[in-house]
């Protein structure tokens, strides 16, 4: 079971499937208020934004929710993009390598588990994902934590992507990357050089993906 704010996500084997609305219900009636949605997902997982499809099998048919992690507040749809509550570990543990100052390329950035964190610890971000929901909720987190002016987004196949990436920024979009860029650097360069001889930037650049584990 896949638990995302209010919904819970069950994957119901075949021969249990005649008792699914008796399952559904234990659960809910178990864990009302905290879980307001069962759902069950249904068949295999064919679409190109690897979505599952669900059934609400209790509760409401409200499947917008929000789920807390680390310090930040992600809002997303369920039913529209692609969330693993079990891959909580891994997202603290590949933001905690971050510092301020470091350049994130997220190419598969979902609604922002790595994305969204990386920007609240000063680093800029490259976010990208084929989903346009994903895109959408992305840009709603940003807001919602404050790091708009940290993360970049990008609604386009991964490859292509990576590509516009290495092509050479038109003169605005880099004056705007350069001055995001500077204005998170400048304290830690500051006390960096206080403590070095060499006056290149010390900060890293991570290329990340967000692995879509199934559910």
């Amino acid at each position: 079971m896949n638990f995302a704010g209010h919904v819970a996500h069950l994957n119901i084997p075949d021969d249990l499937l005649a008792y699914k609305d008796v399952i559904a219900k234990v659960i809910y009636d178990k864990n009302h208020p905290r879980i307001q949605t069962v759902v069950n997902k249904v068949g295999a997982i064919s679409n190109e934004f690897r979505v599952p499809q669900f059934e609400i099998l209790a509760g409401k048919k409200d499947m917008v929710t929000e789920v807390k992690q680390y310090g930040a507040t992600f809002r997303l749809d369920y039913g529209l993009v692609y969330w693993n509550s079990r891959l909580e570990h891994e997202h603290i543990r590949l933001v905690s390598l971050f510092k301020k100052g470091d350049v994130i390329c997220d190419m598969f950035a979902g609604i922002g588990p790595f994305s969204i964190p990386a920007g609240q610890k000063g680093c800029v971000v490259y976010a990208n994902d084929l989903n346009p929901d994903s895109i959408l909720y992305l840009k709603t987190n940003a807001k919602i934590n404050k790091v708009e002016d940290y993360i970049f987004t990008y609604n386009m196949d991964a490859r292509v992507f990576m590509q516009s990436l290495m092509a050479v920024p038109d003169p605005e979009t880099k004056s705007k990357c350069q001055f995001v860029a500077a204005n998170c650097c400048s304290e830690e360069m500051v006390s960096g050089n206080e403590h070095s001889t060499s006056n290149e930037n010390q900060n890293g650049t991570f290329y990340t993906s967000s692995p879509h584990t199934p559910l």
